[in-house]
């Protein structure tokens, strides 16, 4: 029996390698951020501090002494929230209908109404607290130019990725993100069989990174559900359009608003939300460093394996 746990972070047990060392990860133990603690709400600002091991600011206190300062800050006047979007380019119409043709689309985005558009992204609203500016800034040199249609579209949908380490012990496997890009598994099926051996097998997938998107009707406003650092990165780099999955409907059905990071309902459907592009404006947004940390999914294998006997029918 194989059992599988959920992604989480937390640290791993001794394993073999199968990598090539320490080199394939970052080594940092820090994220260096920028935070919008303007709308976060005065209870979370401590559970925050504690939740991401926060580096910097030094101490719980100070943190609180920078969301104090943020909420009597200038700047945050009600902008127009009324993103334009439209269909893809008809040029893109084969790259649409690749993702169409995949098990994630099928399953986890078309039973949401998911439908592709183009969508301007200046006032995207932006549903967590912090992200990570060099991250960001890695994007950015990956940006295509502004008439690359193709490119634009491969980086609004990028694939996910698994890189070393791969760690293997002697009854279990551990998969490794540094990015939280674990996915899901494919079905169990059988590699090779003969009277002597039976072989099974199974495939660990990445997380596809495509740009989500769900539209707020109390605001006008569209929510970014996934890709903020993507859209960071378009923003910086001087892009004032997208290439994403929208859907309507309530948040609550796809983002689970008891995660630490991100803002409470209220704060997103305001008439001045947080905003993507807030976090780059250093008038908006605070220096927040946190303690690096790595997703990982674990595969065990049950050994010895359960044995029974099945009954014998009766007719």
């Amino acid at each position: 029996m194989i059992n599988v746990d959920d992604p989480a972070e937390v640290r791993l047990p001794p394993m073999q390698n199968l990598g090539n060392g320490a080199s394939d990860v970052d080594a940092s133990w820090e994220r260096r951020g920028r935070a919008l603690l303007r709308w976060v709400n005065a209870d979370d600002v401590h559970a925050l501090y504690y939740a991401f091991a926060i580096t910097a600011p030094p101490d719980p206190a100070s943190l609180w002494g920078m969301w104090q300062a943020m909420q009597s800050c200038p700047g945050f006047e009600p902008v127009p929230l009324n993103s334009v979007t439209e269909p893809l380019p008809a040029a893109l119409a084969s790259r649409e209908a690749a993702i169409r043709g995949t098990e994630q689309f099928r399953t986890a985005y078309e039973p949401l109404g998911a439908q592709f558009a183009s969508v301007t992204i200046e006032n995207l609203v932006a549903p967590q607290w912090w992200v990570d500016a060099d991250y960001v800034e890695t994007l950015v040199e990956q940006v295509p130019e502004p008439d690359d249609l193709e490119g634009l579209f491969d980086f609004c949908f990028a694939p996910g990725s698994i890189t070393p380490p791969l760690m293997l012990g002697k009854s279990g496997a551990v998969v490794t993100s540094p990015t939280r890009g674990l996915g899901v598994l494919s079905p169990l099926r059988i590699a090779s069989m003969t009277p002597s051996r039976v072989t099974f097998e199974f495939d660990a997938l990445p997380r596809p990174n495509w740009l989500w998107l769900s539209m707020l009707p109390e605001n006008g406003g569209i929510l970014v559900l996934n890709g903020v650092h993507h859209v960071g990165a378009l923003l910086r780099a001087g892009h004032t359009r997208a290439f994403a999955l929208v859907r309507r409907g309530p948040v609550q059905a796809v983002l689970n608003f008891k995660e630490p990071g991100f803002f409470k309902p209220k704060r997103l459907v305001a008439r001045r939300p947080p905003l993507v592009r807030d976090f780059f404006d250093l008038h908006l947004s605070n220096e927040v460093r946190i303690r690096s940390t790595v997703q990982f999914m674990r595969f065990r294998l049950q050994n010895p394996p359960e044995i029974g006997v099945i009954p014998p029918t009766t007719s």
